[in-house]
C-alpha cells in the first residue's frame, strides 16, 4: 500500500481480479458491459449496453457482425438464438447455459492481461500551467472523494475497470472492431490470440473551447488485438451503468474510417494544441493500409483526425509505422510545441506544431519538398518506444533518449541472428537539417564488463561465496562527450550505448519505454532466450548519466542489500575479489581514480517499464512486472541531484 509520506509498506494480497469472477457474487446478468456500435460503416458511433436483447439496441450491421461467428463455429439455426447464446457467453455465463452450442469450458471468466499495463485513476491530481485555474480547482473538488479504479486491457475482448479497493469489477468496455473475431474466444479449439491489449492513457482535460466543462478522459489502442483506437468518459466511476452508455462511450475509431491507422502498440497522448483545441496524439502504428509513419491528431470528443493537420505524414513509406509521440511544451503555457516519435525504419522524427494554424503543422525538417528525421539510426534498428526528452545541460536545446529494437514478431523472439542495437542521447539543437544525424555525429559508449557476484547471504551460512545465489550486473564505458570547442572535430551531436557485449549482442533489444529522472536514463532492455528457467529471456535494468551515456559516479545498485549505497555497491569492490565474480584487479578497474559503478543488473524475464516510489531518505524503490507474472523491487540510489517529481513532457526554453 501507498502510505501519505508516498512511502511502501506491504500488507499480503488484497484481491485478485480473478477471484471476483470466480466468486458466487459475480453475477453475468448484472455485469455493466458496454460496447461502441456503428448503424452504418464509417458512420456515428453510438455506447450501448453488450445485450442480446432488443431493447439494447444494437443495430442490425452489429448484430450481423456477431451472426457472423455461426459458419466458423459450425453452428445451425436461428442466428437471433446463437448471438444470445454468444452473447450471454461473452458476459460470462458458463458454456453449460448454451450447450447445444458447445462453446468453450473456460477456466475462468477473465482473460489473460499481456501487455495492457494497469492504470490507476484516483482523485484529480494533474498539475502545471493548464491546471492553475478556477475551474479545474473546482473540478477536483467536486471529484476529490470518486472511486479510485484500476483500467486494463484483457484478452477476453474487454476493457475492464476494478474498484482499486475491492477488486470487483464495475465496468467493462467491448470495442466494436474486435466484435467480427468474438466467436474465436468461444471456439473449443481456441488458440490464443489478442484482442484489448494496448497501451491506456487517462488525462483530464476541458474540451469546449468556449467553456470549461472538465472531463477525464481514458484512451487505450488494441495492440495486436486489431487496427484501432477508442475513448471513454471515466469522469465518474459512479455513472458507470448501462443507462448511461450513450454518455460513457465517446468514440471508436477504426482502420475503416482512417486507412492510415494500423496495430497500435505505442501509447496515446493528451494534449492541449497551439490553436486552443484539445488532441489525443498517437502514432498510427504498424501494418497500415498506406504503410507509412504518420503523426495521427485527432479530436478528443469524435476520435477522427482533424480536419487540417489531422494526418501528419513521414518519409519513408513502406511497410512501416509510427510509434509513441513524446509530446514537449517548450515555453511552459501548457500547449504542445514539438512532437517526437520513431519509427519501423530507424528513424527519429520532430514534428512541429507550435502555430496557431494547423496547416502549417508537420515534420520539423525538409528538404527538397522531402521530410527529413532528426536522426537516422538505420533500418535495422527500428524504434518502438516513446522516446523521453530532457534539457541538454549545458548547451540549449534538448536531448532525445530512446533505444532500438522490436519485439513484435516470432523471429524477434531469437537471440542469435539478429542485428546490433543501441541506446541513445540526440540532441536536437533547433538548427535545421538538410539530412538526418547518424550514428557518425555520436559519441559511442560500450558495455566492458559482465559479471556474477555473490555479495549476499543468500543461504544463511555467514559466508560469502558460489554457493549464495549471484546477482549479475554489468558496467559500461566512460568515454568523454565534447559539446562544443572541439578543436578539429566536430562537435558530438548526441550518444549511443551499444547493446553488444565481447562481439555478441545476443539478440539483445529496448523495447520498454526509458525513464528520465534525476540526471539519469533509465532504460529495460530485454535478452530473449529459449530456456525455459530463465521466463523468455532476460532483462537489463539500466542507469546511465543522461548528459553522455557514460557510468554513474555513485552506486546506483545497493548490490550486497545492506540498506546503504557505498564503496561495498561499486564495481572496484568485486573486481579480483574472492565474492564469486571475475574481473581485472583493482588498479585496472579504477584507472585514473575513476571507480565505475556497475550500469545495469539483470532480472530474469522479461521486466516493463518500472514504477517509481520515495521508500525513504536515500531510497528510491522501482517496481517492475516481469513476464513470470512476479513484481520485483530493486532498491535504488536516486543520487545527489533527487529533487522530487520532475515532469519531462513540460521543458522551459533555454534562453
Amino acid at each position: 500500500a501507498l502510505n501519505q509520506s508516498q512511502s511502501v509498506s506491504f500488507e499480503g494480497t488484497r484481491w485478485t481480479a480473478r477471484s471476483f469472477f470466480d466468486s458466487s457474487a459475480f453475477d453475468p446478468d448484472t455485469r455493466v458491459v458496454l460496447t461502441a456500435d456503428q448503424s452504418t460503416a464509417g458512420g456515428a458511433v453510438t455506447g450501448r449496453p453488450f445485450r442480446h436483447t432488443t431493447s439494447a439496441g444494437l443495430s442490425e450491421r452489429y448484430r450481423a457482425r456477431l451472426d457472423a461467428g455461426m459458419a466458423p463455429l459450425g453452428a445451425s439455426g436461428d442466428a437471433a438464438t446463437f448471438r444470445a447464446a454468444l452473447t450471454d457467453w461473452l458476459r460470462g455465463e458458463p458454456a453449460a447455459s448454451s450447450s447445444s452450442y458447445a462453446f468453450r469450458q473456460r477456466d475462468t471468466v477473465l482473460g489473460d492481461l499481456v501487455h495492457s499495463d494497469p492504470v490507476y485513476v484516483g482523485s484529480p491530481q494533474a498539475f502545471g500551467s493548464l491546471y492553475a485555474t478556477d475551474s479545474y480547482t473546482a473540478f477536483k473538488t467536486t471529484h476529490a472523494d470518486r472511486s479510485p479504479m484500476i483500467y486494463v486491457g484483457g484478452n477476453d475482448g474487454m476493457l475492464h475497470a476494478f474498484d482499486a479497493d475491492t477488486g470487483v469489477e464495475k465496468l467493462a468496455f467491448v470495442p466494436g472492431t474486435l466484435v467480427p473475431d468474438l466467436y474465436r474466444l468461444a471456439d473449443p479449439d481456441y488458440s490464443h490470440r489478442y484482442f484489448v491489449d494496448g497501451q491506456i492513457t487517462v488525462a483530464d482535460i476541458c474540451p469546449a473551447t468556449d467553456s470549461c466543462s472538465w472531463q477525464t478522459l481514458l484512451v487505450a489502442g488494441l495492440g495486436a488485438g486489431g487496427k484501432g483506437l477508442f475513448a471513454l468518459d471515466v469522469t465518474r466511476p459512479a455513472d458507470f451503468s448501462e443507462a448511461n452508455a450513450g454518455s460513457l462511450v465517446l468514440w471508436e475509431l477504426s482502420s475503416d474510417e482512417e486507412p492510415a491507422l494500423g496495430y497500435t502498440f505505442g501509447r496515446a497522448s493528451v494534449a492541449k494544441l497551439n490553436n486552443g483545441q484539445w488532441a489525443v496524439l498517437s502514432g498510427n502504428g504498424y501494418g497500415s493500409q498506406e504503410g507509412k509513419a504518420s503523426l495521427l491528431v485527432l479530436d478528443t470528443q469524435t476520435g477522427r483526425p482533424l480536419a487540417t493537420g489531422g494526418v501528419l505524414t513521414a518519409g519513408a513509406a513502406g511497410n512501416n509505422g509510427l510509434s509513441s509521440p513524446a509530446a514537449v511544451d517548450l515555453d511552459g503555457n501548457g500547449t504542445v510545441d514539438y512532437v517526437y516519435a520513431g519509427d519501423l525504419k530507424g528513424n527519429l522524427w520532430k514534428f512541429d506544431l507550435r502555430s496557431a494554424d494547423a496547416s502549417q503543422w508537420g515534420v520539423a525538417f525538409v528538404a527538397d519538398s522531402e521530410p527529413v528525421p532528426l536522426f537516422a539510426a538505420g533500418a535495422s534498428r527500428p524504434i518502438t518506444v516513446m522516446p523521453q526528452v530532457g534539457s541538454h545541460p549545458s548547451r540549449g536545446g534538448r536531448l532525445v533518449y530512446f533505444g532500438t529494437g522490436k519485439y513484435l514478431e516470432v523471429e524477434d523472439s531469437s537471440s542469435v541472428g539478429q542485428a546490433d542495437q543501441a541506446l541513445y542521447g540526440i540532441w536536437d539543437d533547433d538548427s535545421a537539417l538538410q539530412t538526418p544525424l547518424t550514428d557518425a555525429d555520436l559519441l559511442t559508449q560500450t558495455i566492458e564488463q559482465e559479471l556474477v557476484v555473490h555479495a549476499r547471504d543468500t543461504n544463511g551460512d555467514n559466508l560469502l561465496n558460489s554457493q549464495d545465489e549471484g546477482v549479475s550486473y554489468r558496467t559500461s564505458s566512460d568515454n568523454a562527450i565534447c559539446w562544443s570547442g572541439c578543436g578539429s572535430n566536430a562537435p558530438h551531436r548526441g550518444w549511443r550505448l551499444l547493446l553488444t557485449y565481447e562481439g555478441n549482442n545476443r539478440g539483445e533489444k529496448q523495447t520498454v519505454d526509458p525513464v528520465l529522472r534525476n540526471g539519469r536514463i533509465v532504460f529495460n532492455s530485454f535478452q530473449p532466450s529459449s530456456e525455459v528457467c530463465e521466463g523468455g529471456g532476460r532483462s537489463w535494468l539500466m542507469e546511465l548519466d543522461a548528459n553522455d551515456g557514460s557510468f554513474l559516479r555513485e552506486p546506483a545498485f545497493d548490490l550486497n542489500g545492506d540498506g546503504k549505497f557505498d564503496f561495498e555497491d561499486s564495481h572496484s569492490a568485486y573486481a579480483g575479489s574472492g565474492s564469486g565474480g571475475t574481473a581485472p584487479g583493482v588498479d585496472e578497474a579504477c584507472s585514473a581514480g575513476v571507480c565505475p559503478s556497475p550500469s545495469g543488473v539483470a532480472l530474469r524475464g522479461l521486466t516493463q517499464k518500472p514504477a517509481v516510489l520515495d521508500c525513504g531518505t536515500g531510497v528510491e524503490c522501482k517496481y517492475l512486472s516481469t513476464s513470470s507474472g512476479s513484481v520485483r523491487r530493486i532498491n535504488e540510489n536516486p543520487g545527489q541531484s533527487a529533487l522530487g517529481r520532475q515532469s519531462w513532457r513540460q521543458l522551459l526554453r533555454d534562453d
